[in-house]
């Protein structure tokens, strides 16, 4: 369990509870989580460099520049 505590995964989602229990479970499966709801804000994040990026594709503000 000690690997999965180096991955960090960034959910990108604008439904805030389907946002919430994704990133409960990952919490809880020893994942680091970063979340963010808008595109600006995705990107933003994104520029960390998460192990891995889930995306709603429908999310406000265009993430084109992802």
């Amino acid at each position: 369990m000690a690997q999965l505590s180096k991955i960090t995964i960034l959910k990108v989602d604008d439904y805030e509870s389907g946002r919430y229990a994704l990133t409960r479970t990952l919490y809880q499966a020893g994942f680091g989580v970063m979340e963010a709801a808008m595109g600006e804000e995705a990107i933003n994040l994104a520029a960390k460099n998460p192990n891995l990026i889930i995306l709603d594709v429908k999310v406000p503000n265009n993430l084109k520049a992802l």
